[in-house]
């Protein structure tokens, strides 16, 4: 069905009168087709959109309901009876999961969390150990599988105009088991010539000597135009480390697009990799329990992103930090996100995917830190009031700091890698390696203090580390009035060369980088 010929008067009234389930079943198709997405994303229904998300998520919940035994079981345990599960009215009526209460509890009968009790209908198996390094296994459907793989490369030709049969793309994504790493290589191949790499920077980089120097159309009739290049923000650095070590010059040759996941990264990183390739660098928000396609940067969400890095108050006032989240758009008719307060007063992101699964999960916090503007343009851009900062895209946005327990606290300052990550890239970019660790300490005066362990390539002049001790202090203005308090010792900084690092790195990969509570070598 081609909707992109309906004009767009006549297509809002359609949408708005057609029936849940015809929607979601013309839905499959819409976001299948470039041209069919971007006439959705052009109508302007970001709140019709959303509340049709939220009916979704409310079926969901019953479906679910009736047909997983575990969740049955979970809904006795919080007090639901049958007639509640009839009579609810509102998504936000049910009671939060998430994998410690839900998943964990039910891992020595696994079928029980699959529809039906089956889990014979999966044909991929994922699994994902995150920081607490044990397994869950998460089993698919192949339709919803190939539900995201289609719809990847869809939202990718809309915001980085990626046409068919001009790109390659190289996948440095992890290729075992561990969610991203296959799905991601599938999506790509529909829209790409992709090569698989997996987790191996040192071939990631001659893959992309060789080809930007042999396959590129500057340098053969038939070539290619540009290149995605997609793997973990500390990978990527660590190719970009070896191609210097091989005098790589051959930037210009291809149209470059890097792809990150897993981790977030602060403005001061995407400016360091446009510096060094000339390239474009963004991330999607996913993960191994709702879905790897959860959310997307886009190019007018770096722009948004960047001002509110360099106007610290306006991010306190947004936010109620001084550096800003990563910031991705969402599309609501596909997952329903939500935002709650945590015992911690912390916001959590709590997630219900809106399509059919194996394993089915409702309203499922991923203890994530973060938020969500369901209208963007009248929440955040009015709020914001800078001409200059506008929104290409009618969807909403859901913004992350991370997991909500990754800070430490200095006295009565909270510091997050990603403030630490951002400094270091601004004072010692050409020296670090991709590992840092922050910990929070008594000095021997006994007063709190942040210690911040930073790997290197080379040694950082003394002007460089003090201009990096300076910079954490201006980054975060709750550690600097403490100082100036005498209530807390300024920030001890030592820095390794990799092969005296103290720390475990990510080894393996189940395994996420621990910027802050690793163990020690």
């Amino acid at each position: 069905m081609n909707i992109s010929i309906i004009p767009n008067f006549l297509l809002k009234s359609i949408l708005k009168i057609t029936p849940m389930g015809l929607f979601y079943s013309l839905r499959k198709n819409i976001m299948r087709s470039e041209k069919n997405a971007k006439k959705i994303l052009s109508l302007g229904m970001v709140d019709f959109l959303v509340k049709r998300g939220e009916k979704r998520a409310l079926y969901v919940f019953k479906d679910t309901a009736k047909r997983v035994p575990a969740y049955q079981n979970f809904l006795r345990e919080k007090d639901f009876s049958v007639s509640d599960i009839e009579t609810v009215k509102s998504i936000k009526e049910t009671p939060i999961s998430d994998k410690a209460s839900y998943i964990r509890p039910n891992e020595e009968n696994p079928a029980s969390l699959c529809l039906d009790g089956d889990m014979s209908p999966a044909k991929m198996i994922e699994t994902s150990s995150g920081y607490s390094g044990k397994h869950t296994y998460w089993l698919r459907d192949l339709k919803e599988v190939l539900r995201e793989e289609r719809q990847i490369p869809v939202l990718l030709s809309i915001f980085y105009e990626i046409g068919e049969n001009e790109a390659f793309a190289i996948n440095g994504f992890a290729l075992s088991s561990w969610v991203t790493g296959i799905q991601v290589g599938n999506a790509a191949r529909r829209k790409t010539a992709t090569i698989n790499i997996g987790l191996n920077p040192p071939e990631i980089a001659q893959t992309i000597v060789d080809f930007y120097k042999k396959y590129s159309i500057k340098t053969t009739t038939g070539g290619f135009k540009k290149a995605l290049i997609m793997s973990y923000p500390p990978t990527i650095k660590k190719v970009l480390d070896i191609l210097d070590g091989l005098n790589f010059d051959s930037w210009g040759n291809l149209e470059t697009i890097f792809v990150s996941g897993g981790d977030g990264f602060p403005e001061a990183y995407r400016e360091y990799v446009k510096k060094k390739t000339g390239g474009t660098l963004f991330s999607v928000y996913g993960s191994a329990d709702t879905g790897i396609q959860v959310g997307i940067e886009a190019p007018d969400l770096f722009n948004l992103r960047r001002y509110l890095d360099k106007n610290p108050d306006l991010c306190r006032q947004i936010f109620g930090k001084d550096h800003p989240p990563m910031l991705f758009y969402y599309d609501p008719t596909h997952v329903y996100i939500e935002a709650e307060e945590s015992e911690t007063g912390i916001k959590e992101l709590i997630l219900t995917p809106l399509y059919k699964r194996r394993l089915p999960l409702v309203r499922y916090n991923l203890h994530d830190e973060g938020g969500v503007f369901y209208n963007p343009k009248e929440e955040l851009i009015k709020l914001i009031n800078n001409p200059e900062i506008t929104l290409k895209y009618s969807l909403p946005i859901v913004y992350v700091y991370g997991r909500s327990d990754g800070s430490i606290a200095v006295f009565s300052a909270y510091i997050y890698p990603q403030q630490i990550h951002a400094t270091i890239m601004r004072n010692i970019s050409k020296e670090f390696c991709q590992h840092f660790h922050i910990s929070s300490e008594y000095s021997e005066n006994q007063k709190p203090r942040l210690a911040v362990d930073i790997c290197v390539l080379t040694m950082p002049s003394s002007e460089q580390i003090d201009s990096l001790k300076s910079d954490i202090l201006n980054s975060n203005k709750d550690l600097s009035i403490i100082l100036s308090e005498g209530l807390a010792d300024p920030p001890k900084i030592t820095i390794y060369y990799k092969e005296d690092w103290p720390w475990e790195t990510a080894r393996g990969p189940g395994r996420k980088e621990r910027y802050l509570g690793a163990k020690r070598k």
